[in-house]
């Protein structure tokens, strides 16, 4: 992405690959799409987890970049 955007609620998918070992299984995040409105087109976007992660956390704290309560590893629900 090579623009901004403005703070607000987009909707983000994540992409996982799911590997089941022995004993436990293991998610493997493939792809992070950040899907963007403009009236009536919807444009999808690949973007990198940190980087979205950072921009969550300036739109979350006031910009100072401190890190939101939200884990970036975590498995999308």
């Amino acid at each position: 992405m090579d623009e901004l955007h403005p703070a607000g609620t987009y909707d983000v998918d994540t992409d996982e690959e799911v590997i089941e070992g022995n004993e436990r299984t293991v998610y493997l995040r493939v792809a992070t799409l950040l899907h963007l409105r403009n009236g009536g087109t919807t444009q999808t976007v690949t973007v990198d987890p940190k980087d979205l992660e950072h921009a969550l956390a300036r739109d979350g704290d006031g910009g100072d970049g401190k890190s939101t309560d939200r884990d970036p590893e975590a498995p999308a629900p």
